[in-house]
């Protein structure tokens, strides 16, 4: 997972030292559920209640004093997944969003505010290396955290947040939009096959004409379309595609998002694991095992509100554009090598006859 999280950063040009080593957020957790925020309707003042830690609560890094404000024991346990043990990270999302306060003993069976994170780590030392991390990185968590409901809710995908849905990813894509017909298809087409199609890397465009265009060349592909091989799809065939003016051959489901902001998480949820592994499993067909276009996007998943998907889109844009750009240059690249180097195996162009020109 670090090499992967070094790759991913190192290829939308970010740097850090070879000795460091790179862990998500999620992974400091004690578990998944462990970053919530707190009580959104605390009823009246309840003596004899539950303190409730208000942001005016938190001060210069710290809680100040016993909360005058308490909740019902009722109110408690509606929103027990907020109640205090005394080892969590608090970090405020209004006023001055980002501030953190560390949680103490005293503090455990107290409560938290809807605008307090509550943040439980797997090492609770951790909470005063993170109260070190610059404000801006608080903001973006904090920011995050309070995107999330404060409740969850049972599902047929296990328990999920109240304010999110079951569905398919047919909800959220259209599947195969645009195809060529015998009339339509265009003299020439930059084509990608299968082959060329590789966990999420596309090695080769093939500029293809007349006769050489496959029968399989039809699928129309544009920017932000992800395709997956419905032929041996344990083979990984998959990716994002980068750019417009693209042809995929048949043996792709393309899968186009219905709004903009869900273009990521149409990728990452269709080419994640455990759907390529259901797609393989399914597969029939004996020495040519494939699956219908259809049962690609039959996965099952967890939709989050638009909002969420709105802002994920905004995190993830820059990292995913990046990452095709580069990909872009690859191949570019690899264009230039091959056109190059069977003139310098020649002898018809040399290094020497290279470097004069640029010179010039």
């Amino acid at each position: 997972m670090s090499s992967d999280l070094r790759s991913m950063w190192e290829a939308a040009g970010g740097r850090v030292p070879k000795n460091w080593r790179f862990q998500t957020i999620e992974s400091l957790l004690e578990h998944q559920k462990s970053i919530a925020v707190g009580v959104m309707y605390p009823g009246s003042d309840t003596a004899d209640g539950v303190p409730l830690i208000k942001v005016s609560d938190i001060k210069n890094g710290e809680v100040q004093g016993k909360p005058s404000f308490c909740i019902s024991r009722e109110v408690d346990e509606e929103y027990k997944r907020t109640r205090l043990y005394g080892d969590e990270l608090l970090i405020t999302l209004v006023g001055e969003p980002g501030d953190c306060a560390i949680a103490t003993d005293e503090m455990a069976g107290w409560n938290a505010a809807r605008a307090v994170a509550v943040v439980k780590l797997k090492n609770p030392d951790l909470r005063h290396w993170l109260r070190q991390m610059p404000r801006d990185d608080y903001e973006q968590l904090a920011a995050t955290a309070a995107l999330f409901p404060d409740a969850m809710k049972d599902s047929e995908l296990e328990e999920i947040p109240k304010e999110w849905a079951v569905g398919a990813l047919s909800d959220l894509c259209h599947l195969n939009p645009e195809s060529w017909s015998a009339k339509t298809l265009p003299d020439t087409v930059r084509y990608v096959d299968l082959a060329n199609a590789k966990r999420g890397e596309i090695s080769e465009i093939q500029n293809l004409g007349g006769k050489d265009i496959p029968s399989r060349a039809r699928r129309i592909l544009r920017h932000g379309d992800t395709v997956i091989g419905t032929v041996r799809p344990g083979n990984r065939s998959f990716a994002l595609i980068g750019e417009n003016g693209l042809t995929g051959s048949t043996g792709f489901a393309v899968l186009r998002p219905k709004a903009s902001y869900w273009l990521e998480f149409v990728y990452l949820v269709a080419t994640s694991e455990a759907n390529i592994e259901r797609l393989a499993h399914l597969a029939d067909g004996g020495a040519y095992p494939a699956v219908r276009p259809e049962v690609v996007v039959h996965e099952r998943v967890a939709v989050p509100t638009v909002s969420i998907a709105q802002a994920f889109n905004q995190y993830m844009q820059p990292l995913f554009s990046k990452l095709l750009a580069n990909r872009k240059d690859a191949i570019l690249l690899a264009d230039l090598r091959d056109t190059l180097l069977p003139q310098l195996l020649s002898g018809e162009l040399s290094v020497a006859d290279i470097h004069q020109e640029v010179a010039a």
